[in-house]
């Protein structure tokens, strides 16, 4: 794909506090635009493609004030149209952490541009965003498309949750909350390579406890695990599908014997390819109508 077209600035005054207005509306811009902005280095996209990606759109809007997040829409996508359903992409570290890490925020990464593009492409919405606390940032993401989203194409009832490696503590936080005023609209999750006993810990990062929460029998999962991993990661993923088994929830298990952590953008096989187009199939048969 041709990451490089010389096109217009990222979006500029279309980061809007008050995206809800339809006398506001916030301005689509080309999705080269957005990945002029993705630092080289960290411009590794997802290895499965489908057509239509390199003609989708993406606004920035403010979720939160002083927080925005990238919305990626279909490229025929025209406000005020039917709302369309939306995927959320869990960003479970700070901004902080993750700059010091990775030298940028997740949502910055190839790896959720070209997520987002999947995403849209299939005829969905995609979502990804600006977190300094990652719970709560989270949630007002869900609150915003509840309270919000209709105005910006979103339809408030039917959202996704995307969620990998130590971002799944959040995303699975989020997806087992029976109490949330968002719960009716989680229709399903997505769950990639999960870390969800301990992460390593760097900095200032807060180690997360291992997950203990009963997941909801009324929200379908997707769960993708991998052979090639750290055997205490290995070992807390097969511990939880254990205490998840025959509980009666809706959770589909894809093992993928030769993946490495990362294997959507890092691993360039047929079997990586055909678990991106399983998710994406997985998101249309649950959120769209």
């Amino acid at each position: 794909m041709n990451r490089h077209i010389g096109l217009i600035g990222f979006l500029g005054a279309a980061l809007l506090a008050a995206c809800g207005s339809a006398a506001k509306l916030p301005e689509l811009a080309p999705v080269a635009a957005r990945w002029q902005q993705v630092p080289k280095d960290l411009a590794a996209p997802v290895v499965f493609t489908i057509p239509g990606m390199e003609q989708t759109r993406v606004a920035s809007m403010a979720y939160k004030p002083g927080h925005a997040m990238d919305v990626y829409y279909p490229a025929k996508f025209g406000f005020g149209g039917k709302p369309l359903p939306v995927v959320v992409f869990v960003m479970g570290y700070s901004a902080d952490f993750t700059k010091g890490w990775f030298g940028a925020e997740l949502k910055d990464l190839g790896q959720y541009v070209s997520w987002g593009e999947l995403v849209a492409a299939s005829g969905m919405v995609g979502v990804a965003y600006q977190t300094d606390y990652p719970d709560d940032d989270l949630n007002a993401v869900l609150a915003f498309i509840r309270e919000k989203g209709r105005a910006v194409g979103m339809d408030r009832d039917r959202i996704g949750i995307f969620t990998c490696s130590g971002n799944a503590l959040t995303g699975l936080a989020a997806l087992a909350d029976k109490t949330a005023e968002y719960r009716k609209a989680l229709a399903c999750g997505v769950i990639y390579y999960p870390v969800i006993s301990y992460f390593m810990n760097k900095g200032d990062q807060p180690m997360p406890a291992p997950f203990k929460r009963e997941l909801r029998k009324d929200v379908p999962l997707l769960l993708v695990k991998i052979g090639d991993e750290r055997p205490e990661w290995k070992e807390a993923v097969e511990a939880f599908l254990a205490g998840a088994n025959g509980k009666g929830i809706p959770l589909e298990v894809v093992s993928y014997d030769k993946g490495v952590h990362g294997f959507d953008t890092d691993q360039a096989t047929e079997e990586s390819r055909q678990v991106v187009e399983r998710t994406l199939e997985f998101f249309k048969k649950h959120l769209v109508r």
